[in-house]
Parts: structure tokens; C-alpha cells; sequence
């Protein structure tokens, strides 16, 4: 190699140039200045970042010193930060604290004020209803409004039927008493419509949206169920009887009474009356609520109403219909100057004059001066088809009675 300072050539074995004495070094070339300083310039640079992260927080050199198990465990709490802030992003307008069941809560009662607007829309054109141990029951095709009932007729689709829903004919003077609620004390039917919620049951009506217990609202549809207790037939001359007749005459609503029907059971009694003559038509009906033996008059002037079997459900939502026979509240008797009376006269002028005398369209009574009973059938063109003596008022009801759809045992005078 040559020696720098004599540009001698000199034997590298040596390590010294022999002519003047100057250090030989092993090796290449030397790097030239430039490179050099470029190299000064990035390790300054490189260490100038490391000062800048060392002096905003992000880097740690205590990470260095850990062991590999702590920074697994340190990498395992960063992942589940991350999930946990991706959980906790919110979308534009949503509350800190709402929740997907809270959503979907709401949605559910959105769908009960559907239902709800539908059920009254429908029964504002389809009458008369009635509460059927609690639940809305059509009472022209003796059926329950049910969801799926009203989806066969077009009027709900099957998203109202997603789950369960009740549809409800309630007093709001009987869900009043329930702390958990803020009902109304009236007695005009309601229709409500509910869902299961978590504490109970949920309730949507023209009340608003609130949720009772579930054992609050059995025991108020167990009220509804009329209670199975014996039918009865008070007489003349019994307690029953002339209690009734005293609690009509004390109010001064009749003062000569015509029974024409009486029943009663262990919670009400239902009688039907008309004031006495020959040929008097004119009913009235009267219901009575019966506790430990008190009589509260709890309805009259049933006679007037359109549908009477609607007018006494929504005032004892419990009444038994058994009490007073159905077809038998269907009754209406034919005016004095019908002229099937004539012809009734003329039927029974040999037994004597016809003391008392009522008819329908279907059957007529006649009581004659001297006692004798007679039940007639007639037909629809005024005319008498059949005629028949009878042991009484007794007598014919049997009869009347085996004609269930057209029994008229209001033209009966009970004596």
C-alpha cells in the first residue's frame, strides 16, 4: 500500500512506512467527507425524534424492562379498551343510556297505539260489544276481537301479530285502585290494548301507555267471570219477592206492579214488570245487585235501550245472561189495537171475557174471568193456528220454554 505522508510504497506487515516513520493502518478506503457528514446529520436527526417522543409521553422505556408475559398482558387490556370504546359509540341523537331493548320497548308500544286506533275505528262501525270475562266480544256474531280476527278482515297485517296481545274491555274505575296506575274512576267501558313487559303487563288506551301487575289484572278479569251460583224463581209471598216489589215501590217507580219475570242468583236479580190492565204491553226491566240480602237497584228503563244485553254487560260486565233467557230480553209484546186481540176474544168468548191478554208475534196468553188459562200459537199473518188450556202461567211457561228461539214468557202474568 502507499504511505500517506511519503507516497512510499511500504509493506503493510510492517504497520510503520520505513522511510518516514508515519503509522500504516490496514483496510480499504477511507469514507469521504461528504458521506460522512451526511451520516453526523441522520444520527442527530434520529436522536432528535427520540427526544421529542420521550418528551410528549409516547414513548416509554420502562416498556423495555418489562418481561413478555407483563407486555402480553398490557397488549390484552389495550384490546379490550378498544372494544369497549367501539361499544360505547353513540349515532347522532341517541341518548347515553338508551339501550337496544329500550328501542325496541318503544317500538312495541307504537304498534299497541296501532292496534288501539283500529280496534275503536272498527267498533265505531260494527256494534254492539261486549266485555266477555274481560276481553271485547262482538256480540252480534258472538265472537271474540282478537288480533288474529281482525287480520282476517283486512284490518291489522301480521306485524301487529309478532307477539302476544290482549284486547281488553275493562271499567277504568276497576284498574283506579292499582297504585301503579293513574286511572280515571268512571265506569264507561274502555277498550285496552296490552302486551307482557317485564313488570307486567303493558296497557295502551285512550289513558296513554302504562303497565300493571300481572297479578292486579287477573284478579280484575277474575272479577268479570260471572260466579256459578244457583238460578232462582222467588214467588209470590216469598222474602225475595216481596223485597223487590217493596224496593221498586219505595222508589216510586211503579205503584201497581205486573210481574212478568223474576229470576235471581246470589249477585243479582232481574225482574221485569208492567203496570196492571188487561191488555197492558209496556215492559220495563229492572236490575238489582244483591249483598248480604240488600238490594241496590242498579239499572231501569232497559226496556228503551237498543241493544240490552250491551247496556246490562257494561254495568255488571259479571251479570250471568243465564238469569234473564236471551231470547226472552228479545221479547216485544204487540199493542192493544193489534187485531189479533179481536180474534183472541172471539177464541175463548164461550170460557168467559178475557181478563188479561198478551201477545207476540209468535204466541198469546189469555186468563179469562173465571180463572182458565190458554196459550195460543200464532202464525205470521195474524191468525190463530193452534189453541191450548193450561195449569196457569206455570203451564204455559213450560211450554214457551222448548221454543228457544222464540219463547215469550213476558207475555205471562206471574201470579
Amino acid at each position: 500500500m502507499t504511505c500517506k505522508k511519503c507516497n512510499n510504497i511500504v509493506n503493510t506487515t510492517d504497520g510503520i512506512c520505513k522511510i518516514c516513520s508515519h503509522p500504516v493502518r490496514k483496510g480499504g478506503k477511507t469514507l469521504p467527507t461528504s458521506v460522512k457528514m451526511v451520516l453526523v446529520v441522520l444520527v442527530l436527526g434520529v436522536c432528535a425524534v427520540f427526544l421529542v417522543l420521550y418528551a410528549t409521553g409516547r414513548l416509554d422505556f420502562e416498556f423495555l424492562n418489562r418481561t413478555e408475559q407483563e407486555a402480553e398482558q398490557i397488549e390484552s387490556m389495550d384490546d379490550s379498551n378498544e372494544t369497549g370504546d367501539a361499544q360505547n359509540e353513540q349515532t347522532p341523537g341517541q341518548e347515553a343510556d338508551e339501550r337496544p331493548e329500550i328501542r325496541d320497548e318503544a317500538a312495541r308500544q307504537t304498534i299497541l297505539s296501532e292496534i288501539h286506533q283500529v280496534v275503536r275505528a272498527y267498533m265505531g262501525h260494527v256494534t254492539p260489544f261486549s266485555s266477555n270475562q274481560g276481553f271485547l266480544h262482538n256480540l252480534n256474531n258472538e265472537e271474540f276481537i282478537t288480533i288474529e280476527y281482525l287480520i282476517s278482515h283486512g284490518l291489522l297485517t301480521y306485524r301487529h301479530a309478532q307477539d302476544e296481545k290482549l284486547i281488553l274491555f275493562l271499567r277504568p274505575a276497576d284498574l283506579a285502585d292499582f297504585e301503579e296506575l293513574d286511572m280515571p274512576n268512571t265506569a264507561a267501558m274502555t277498550v285496552f290494548v296490552g302486551h307482557e313487559t317485564t313488570v307486567g303487563i303493558g296497557l295502551y288506551s285512550i289513558y296513554g301507555y302504562q303497565e300493571i301487575f300481572r297479578e292486579n289484572l287477573n284478579s280484575v278479569l277474575n272479577s268479570y267471570i260471572p260466579r256459578d251460583t244457583e238460578i232462582v224463581r222467588p214467588m209470590a209471598g216469598q222474602p225475595l219477592y216481596q223485597s223487590v216489589l217493596s224496593a221498586l215501590a219505595t222508589r216510586e217507580i211503579l205503584t201497581t206492579l205486573e210481574v212478568r219475570y223474576m229470576a235471581a242468583n246470589d249477585d243479582f236479580v232481574f225482574v221485569s214488570v208492567a203496570t196492571a190492565g188487561p191488555y197492558n204491553h209496556q215492559l220495563r226491566h229492572y236490575l238489582f245487585a244483591r249483598q248480604n240480602g240488600d238490594l241496590t237497584l242498579l239499572a231501569h228503563g232497559l226496556e228503551n235501550e237498543a241493544n240490552i244485553f250491551q247496556a246490562i254487560n257494561h254495568i255488571a260486565p259479571n251479570f250471568d245472561f243465564l238469569l234473564p233467557p236471551a231470547h226472552m230480553l228479545r221479547t216485544r209484546l204487540l199493542p192493544p189495537s193489534d187485531p189479533i186481540f179481536a180474534h183472541l176474544r172471539d177464541a175463548v168468548s164461550e170460557y168467559g171475557y178475557p181478563a188479561f191478554m198478551a201477545a207476540t208475534e209468535h204466541y198469546a196468553y189469555i186468563l179469562t174471568q173465571y180463572g182458565l188459562s190458554f196459550l195460543a200459537t200464532l202464525n205470521q199473518g195474524g191468525t190463530i193456528l193452534n189453541m191450548q188450556t193450561v195449569l196457569g202461567w206455570q203451564g204455559a211457561e213450560q211450554i214457551l220454554l222448548q221454543d228457544i228461539d222464540n219463547s215469550s214468557i213476558l207475555i205471562l202474568r206471574q201470579e
